[in-house]
């Protein structure tokens, strides 16, 4: 055994290819295999990108990607689909970038270590990683649109959209236009559980901006035995790690603890503290893990506190009673506050705030909302969120900026919560703004898409499947947005963990999705024709009483419509029945 960060990981464990000759999902595992070993952070999904495009042109399929960074790949029908309609396969190429503390990676350039835990769960094992998120979410979602495009599966025409900074605030599918691709039915395969998902929250996030220009301790010069501004006291660095963290929309339910929320209420402890660094939490869709500040306590008169040792007996004991209320939810929360000093004022990433304007930036922390706000009782569903996600030193601009993330399947309940932490900060003395608005995704049960997707989970595994909406965002707004005509539901394999080290993929999961998904193409595939049939009217027959009635004797869009010649045949038509009506009435 060797340890990394902390964990135990594996020497035994068996690469993610030897899943490739082994699975009846071989071929998916092959493309997962690949994708985690490209660095693709949202923003810098240029690597994935030339992949996907380099997959596009060995197999002769037609692709191109938009400005925005997007690919789209299109397969044609398979012989005797070609009246099929086309069906829209999409996920997202970027994945959130989350380590564990000390484990050291460049997302950029190095890749995921990824390998099967075949003992796992006993169902084909689990897909783990060495020290950082997986990825899964959603390279497996991208695999196995891969695995559709290079199989020939006998279905009608795909158009594969895979998208740009979707973790980051879905900007890629919102630069999308209308006629960039055409299917009526989206299939998103950016869902991580054996469900269904037929609908989603809508999102903002709110961001303040903290400007410290005449804020500042002067600290130059300072050492051990040269006070800051004339100020005496002592320096100590507080660290807030082991947290399990997560989404912040599938697992904002679970009642795990905010590192943010914790360094605030700790650092509020003594009467006056002066922040000298602070930094916490990374992506707003993640629940923050760590958290970490330096601070010094004053301890002459004229800054109120003279005794160091008492706050931080207090703080030590405020840390206990965290860990003995999170011991379910988060049982491994770690505190550790330790004097600091050398070299520390040679570091350039401080940015030291007087005790006035750090007490402003901790107080607007801890009177943010995070977590759940509102939840339907009767389903238990989450309506209304937020997570107060990041805190950013900025020395170079002298500015500290926090963002917040709001989720509500209510834009009067979203726009609400997103108020109350415009007025934390406000009142801080911030500024503040808003941006990336997500648009929810309302259910649709008369979707045909959707009854589609039950009979053939019904059929392919002996249950009907289970259906919810989500609290989590998915891309399938946004698409909504741009197209309101859209039918859509989103499926994927088990991931648990998303956002987190601890992310896994279940190995059987996949293999149940490969064998739905391709059932399900095959299925709407053999719809050829049957559409149209159903949008026929009645036939229209005359009313003898009234002689301006019309007699169709085709339905409209039936056969006529379809005829090349359907001007001149309908023509003669009417006049045929013009002189049979008139003998008639006369």
């Amino acid at each position: 055994m060797s340890q990394k960060c902390g964990r135990t990981v594996p020497e035994y464990g068996k690469p993610v290819s030897s899943l490739i000759s082994t699975s009846p999902a071989g071929n998916v595992f092959r493309f997962f295999d690949e994708i985690v070993k490209i660095p693709r952070p949202s923003g810098h999904e240029e690597k994935i990108r030339a992949y996907l495009l380099g997959f596009a042109s060995s197999r002769g399929l037609d692709a191109s990607a938009d400005r925005a960074g997007n690919v789209i790949i299109r397969k044609p029908a398979s012989p005797g689909h070609e009246n099929a309609p086309c069906v829209i396969l999409q996920g997202h190429m970027d994945m959130v970038c989350e380590k564990e503390t000390g484990y050291e990676i460049d997302f950029e350039n190095d890749p995921i270590s990824a390998y099967l835990d075949e003992g796992a769960n006993g169902k084909g094992g689990l897909i783990r990683s060495v020290g950082t998120t997986l990825g899964a979410d959603d390279g497996a979602g991208v695999a196995l649109i891969l695995d559709v495009l290079d199989s020939d599966i006998g279905c009608g025409p795909v158009e594969a959209i895979f998208t740009v900074d979707e973790e980051a605030g879905c900007t890629g599918a919102a630069a999308l236009s209308p006629d960039s691709f055409d299917g009526k039915y989206l299939i998103n395969l950016d869902w991580e559980e054996d469900t269904i998902c037929l609908g989603c929250a809508g999102s903002v996030r709110t961001e303040a901006t903290f400007d410290f220009g005449n804020d500042l301790l002067n600290i130059s010069g300072t050492t051990e035995k040269m006070p800051v501004n004339g100020l005496s006291g002592n320096i100590f660095r507080i660290v807030i790690d082991g947290l399990r963290g997560g989404h912040s929309g599938a697992e904002i339910h679970l009642g795990r603890a905010n590192a943010i929320k914790i360094l605030a209420h700790l650092l509020l402890i003594p009467e006056k503290i002066s922040l000298l660094r602070i930094e916490a939490g990374n992506l707003p869709n993640a629940i923050p893990r760590h958290a970490e500040a330096v601070f010094m306590i004053p301890h002459n008169s004229a800054c109120g506190s003279c005794n160091p040792a008492e706050d931080l007996r207090r703080m030590n004991d405020l840390a206990e009673n965290i860990r003995r209320d999170f011991k379910d939810a988060d049982p491994d929360i770690s505190v550790t506050i330790t004097p600091a000093w050398s070299d520390l004022f040679s570091s350039p990433d401080l940015l030291p705030l007087d005790p006035e304007a750090s007490a402003r930036l901790l107080r607007s922390l801890s009177a943010c909302p995070t977590g759940v706000v509102s939840a339907d009782h009767e389903s238990g569903m989450i309506r209304t969120s937020i997570n107060l996600a990041s805190v950013r030193c900025c020395p170079e601009t002298k500015r500290v900026k926090v963002a917040t993330l709001q989720r509500s399947l209510s834009e009067t309940s979203l726009n609400s919560v997103s108020e109350s932490a415009e007025s934390a900060f406000i009142l801080a003395g911030a500024s503040v703004s808003r941006d990336g608005a997500h648009p929810g995704w309302t259910p649709d049960r008369e979707s045909f898409l959707l009854k589609k997707a039950e009979a053939v989970y019904e059929k392919t595994f002996g249950t009907k499947p289970a259906m919810t909406a989500t609290h989590a965002g998915l891309e399938c707004g946004v698409f909504l947005r741009i197209r309101p005509d859209l039918e859509m539901i989103s499926i994927g394999p088990t991931v648990t963990g998303e956002h987190t080290p601890d992310e896994t993929l279940s190995v059987s999961s996949v293999e149940k999705m490969q064998i739905f998904l391709r059932n399900l193409l095959i299925s709407i595939g053999n719809e050829t024709k049957r559409s149209r049939k159903s949008v026929r009217r009645p036939v229209s027959f005359p009313d003898f009483s009234c002689r301006r009635s019309h007699f169709r004797i085709f339905p409209a869009g039936g056969f006529i419509s379809w005829f090349p010649c359907r001007r001149f045949i309908s023509g003669i038509s009417s006049g045929i029945f013009r002189i049979f009506r008139t003998i008639i009435i006369k």
